[in-house]
């Protein structure tokens, strides 16, 4: 669509509606713009209010307007934040784009710490991991650590599949195994798709037992009597979570 001052705006967009605009903009849609001008962002920002840190930012004035995006915060909020951070969840998610820890979670900028992987997996030489939850037991002392995976979880439905996938294969290592524990009770669930998320649910009590096997975890413990562990799954469709342990 040409804009009032020639530029072009192109919305790539799927079923999601968005009346005040007159758009069928989807929920999922990914929105690109096209040689943007100040008062188009401006009218976008007042119409999406979800799209004001992207406007924020194209228009150099991220500071200036952050504040005001996260309820409850003072005038010296980014200050305070620059000092330290202080949270008391970690995070282990997974890697999927639609599960992100904040938003999911409802939390702000130094409420968690977040490590995340495709799966959610907890492996004991992923150097990677073990180093995110050494910081944050040892040093952040955090009190509580999530593991969280979501229903539909693409790559539970690739182990799932017994299809080979590359270098994927090795990472779904741990998946299979899962799946071969307990082979009876997911082939009893049912279709394909309850299996899977049957899957998903016993991967995230598999990664608990990974996690409690950890020196980290058990050191914590024996000195600290924390951090408390937590197994929750996230539902797409229903935007839900599910505590499991």
């Amino acid at each position: 669509t040409e804009g009032t001052s020639g530029q072009r705006y192109r919305f790539i967009a799927d079923d999601f509606n968005r009346a005040d605009l007159g758009l069928d903009v989807g929920g999922d849609a990914v929105l690109v713009l096209e040689v943007l001008d100040r008062p188009f962002l401006e009218r976008l920002a007042e119409f999406l209010p979800e799209l004001q840190v992207l406007v924020c930012i194209v228009l150099g004035e991220f500071f200036q307007h952050a504040q005001h995006l996260f309820h409850g915060t003072g005038a010296d909020f980014f200050q305070q934040l620059a000092k330290e951070q202080k949270p008391a969840f970690l995070w282990i998610g997974c890697s999927d784009s639609r599960v992100p820890a904040e938003e999911v979670t409802g939390t702000q900028p130094g409420e968690i710490f977040v490590h995340r992987n495709i799966a959610n997996l907890v492996n004991h030489t992923d150097f990677n991991l073990l180093s995110v939850l050494s910081f944050a037991v040892e040093y952040l002392k955090v009190k509580h650590v999530i593991v969280c995976g979501h229903y539909g979880c693409g790559v539970v439905r690739a182990a799932l599949s017994r299809q080979k996938y590359g270098v994927l294969d090795e990472w779904l290592r741990q998946i299979n195994d899962t799946y071969y524990t307990h082979h009876d009770e997911i082939e009893a669930a049912g279709e394909f798709d309850v299996q899977a998320n049957k899957l998903v649910e016993l991967n995230i009590h598999e990664q608990l037992r990974n996690l409690m096997k950890t020196k980290i975890i058990q050191r914590a413990w024996h000195e600290e009597k924390r951090p408390t562990l937590h197994g929750w799954v996230y539902g797409l469709n229903d935007v839900r979570i599910k505590n499991l342990y």
